[in-house]
């Protein structure tokens, strides 16, 4: 027995000796490859969610009686390498979908831009989910997989979700006027006009996709009523993208060329005085705010669009007091009805597709203008600056070849 025993004790050390050989043995044939793999595991890129500026996610009823879940996060993208990265795809693994619409509104990293070694910046996924009312309730977790153009894929798992909360507040209706208490005929045609264009929104409002009564043509054909978002860009294409170029677009609008045309039409202080009625009524405490990129839209067409956005941004930018600042305490709105909520938002929008689709029609103090609100305003400025410094490129170009 202690023969057995002691023969099985001494047989550990070579064991522990076999071990020891053996972890040389692999080190030695792995070393070479180490530092390649090392240096290549520290040049992915670093994905974070910003919770700061993620939103909850949001179910909203389409005209066909189905539902849309809407995902909308923040992602902090720093590249690693020595070269620049572009993100090519964003995609949900879990829980599956089997469709999804997503919308990337930056960094540079997307399309033919890419984010600069050692530097971090931002990227803003949408998804538009279908699903059925009742199957959401409460936090949910995503799966998202991220591809850049190297083929890489970079997993963030299990990222919480949460519900957007309902809230409880009664919603408030801003006040509106009456035609019949006024007497100025003038003014009469600009309320019935702005009204008619609150209809016209209730139908075919932001939460459906559309901007009233203004929508994008091509010639003669309509090219789509969505004119504050922008398109897929390839990542190959060498062409201008953002704005349209060598195409007969433009913008318009039945009700806002209806207020252009009744104005042309007046003698020089009578249109003068609709120019004004037309100032007067962008207002935050009144039924148009829903509805003032209308306004916003005849005033440019009116020669007057430096005088709408500096009246814009004075009466519906949000200015923080002292006290707001010391308490970290934010603009918080009334619960406004669904056909007024976005009338700042709009008029942004707005401006997103007037540059895309009708920058010629713009005056270099138009241009001047827009990218001022766009650059001072706390509001989402979608693509603005970027669109109004291609503008200004496409006519440098212009200018040299007519020259």
């Amino acid at each position: 027995m202690s023969e057995s025993g002691g023969a099985g004790g001494s047989g550990w050390p070579g064991l522990g000796a076999a071990i020891i050989e053996l972890v040389r043995f692999v080190e030695r044939i792995a070393s070479p490859f180490i530092p390649d793999v090392l240096k290549k595991r520290s040049s992915r890129p670093t994905i974070t969610e910003n919770p700061r500026n993620s939103r909850p996610w949001h179910l909203a009823k389409q005209n066909d009686g189905t539902y849309l879940l809407q995902l909308m996060n923040e992602w902090l993208v720093t590249n690693n390498s020595d070269a620049p990265l572009i993100l090519v795809s964003v995609d949900i693994n879990r829980p599956k979908v089997r469709e999804a619409i997503f919308m990337v509104e930056g960094p540079e990293g997307w399309g033919n831009f890419g984010i600069p070694p050692r530097q971090t910046l931002r990227l803003h996924t949408d998804f538009m989910v279908p699903t059925r009312k009742f199957q959401w309730r409460g936090s949910k977790w995503f799966d998202f997989t991220f591809t850049d153009h190297t083929g890489h894929q970079t997993h963030k798992r299990h990222i919480e979700v949460k519900e957007e909360r309902q809230r409880t507040a009664k919603t408030t209706k801003l006040p509106g006027e009456a035609v019949v208490n006024l007497t100025d005929d003038r003014q009469r045609a600009v309320v019935s006009l702005l009204q008619d264009e609150l209809v016209r929104y209730s139908r075919n409002g932001r939460e459906k996709g559309g901007l009233g009564t203004i929508l994008a043509v091509e010639g003669q054909k309509k090219i789509t009523t969505n004119i504050y978002q922008d398109g897929w860009t390839s990542i190959r294409a060498a062409e201008r993208q953002d704005i349209t170029v060598g195409r007969d677009t433009k913008i318009v609008s039945e009700i806002g060329d209806k207020l252009v045309d009744y104005e042309a039409h007046l003698p020089a202080d009578g249109a003068s005085v609709v120019q004004e009625y037309l100032l007067d009524r962008i207002d935050r405490d009144r039924e148009y705010y829903g509805v003032t990129y209308i306004t916003v839209y005849a005033l440019w067409r009116m020669d007057r669009l430096k005088d709408a956005l500096e009246t814009v941004f004075a009466r519906y930018e949000y200015k923080p007091t002292f006290a707001d600042k010391i308490f970290r305490r934010s603009y918080a709105n009334r619960v406004l009805a669904k056909e007024q909520r976005y009338g700042y938002s709009d008029v942004l929008g707005l401006l997103n597709g007037i540059l895309r689709y009708e920058h010629e029609s713009l005056s270099e103090d138009d241009l001047n203008s827009i990218e001022k609100l766009a650059r001072t305003t706390g509001e989402h400025a979608f693509q603005i600056p970027q669109k109004v410094a291609s503008v200004r490129a496409y006519r440098v170009g212009s200018e040299r070849k007519q020259g």
